[in-house]
């Protein structure tokens, strides 16, 4: 749970990134990561399904998230450069870097009740 929470954190933005992992993705995380030694365990949102992979380098946490449709590759880092390494040593199609906008929250005495 604390893998996926810090994952959920980082996903976006300048500190992560995400891409489909295909198996020549996998290949290259597997030759160039070290797999963190978890048991098994599914994905929280599907409890029958394949277990999560997590791997880890210096900086960098990445996580292959099972899906018979479209399994995807998370990685986040320390720095943006952490997460640029991967990027450039993983094979695929890697969305640009696109900051997650932020929303201020309305002040306290705005609140309906």
């Amino acid at each position: 749970m604390v893998l996926s929470e810090t994952l959920m954190a980082r996903r976006y933005g300048p500190y992560g990134r995400e891409c489909l992992a295909t198996a020549e993705a996998v290949a290259a995380v597997e030759a160039a990561c070290a797999a963190v030694a978890l048991p098994p365990c599914p994905a929280w949102y599907d409890p029958q399904g394949e277990p999560t992979r997590w791997f880890s380098a210096p900086g960098k946490l990445l996580c292959l998230e099972p899906s018979p449709t479209e399994p995807t590759l998370v990685v986040i880092g320390q720095s943006p450069g952490d997460v640029l390494e991967i990027v450039a040593t993983v094979p695929g199609e890697w969305p640009a870097d696109e900051p997650v906008p932020y929303e201020e929250p309305a002040p306290f005495e705005d609140v309906p009740f």
